[in-house]
């Protein structure tokens, strides 16, 4: 297991919507319809990263200090994974963390963005984010090598509940 080099940590058995395409929510193996709707995703994303800042008693969020932020969109489906375009995917994302994890979204400084296809180990629509006040330049490589492994962990512990 990856050592938690982040302080927090989000997933959602979800594809993240880019435009105004509808997203699903996987429960236990079922898929219903959340929302067709881009702001709909960011309320329901922002109230989760609440949820997750508060369980970890996190009073630096939002922080007005720069971040390092990992965000791996896991997809089930080819035609989803080719037509969805990772930068827009990461728009909505960020614009949703706004004065949840940090103020403005020019404090983001590290920034990854992964989207990979039915990996064996998370072969659901799984969106993982990690978040970390960047306080050095980190190490970009040891950052998606400890986030992708936290997400394979993150997912299996979701998917027991």
């Amino acid at each position: 297991m990856a050592k938690n080099l982040f302080d927090f940590n989000v997933g959602l058995l979800t594809l993240a919507p880019s435009y105004n395409w509808s997203f699903k929510q996987t429960e236990k193996g079922n898929e219903k319809k959340v929302s067709e709707n881009k702001e709909e995703f960011k309320k329901i994303l922002a109230e989760v990263v609440k949820k997750e800042i508060a369980k970890n008693n996190l009073k630096n969020f939002p922080t007005n200090k720069p971040v390092a932020i990992f965000i791996l969109q896991c997809f089930s489906s080819q035609v989803e994974y080719n037509r969805r375009d990772l930068d827009n995917i990461g728009k909505t994302i960020l614009d949703a963390l706004i004065n949840v994890v940090y103020i403005s979204d020019s404090q983001v400084k590290t920034l990854l963005l992964t989207k990979k296809l039915n990996d064996h180990r998370m072969p659901d629509n799984f969106l993982y984010i990690t978040v970390k006040e960047q306080k050095i330049d980190s190490d970009i490589k040891y950052v998606q090598e400890a986030g992708l492994e936290q997400a394979v962990c993150f997912y299996s512990k979701l998917k027991k509940t």
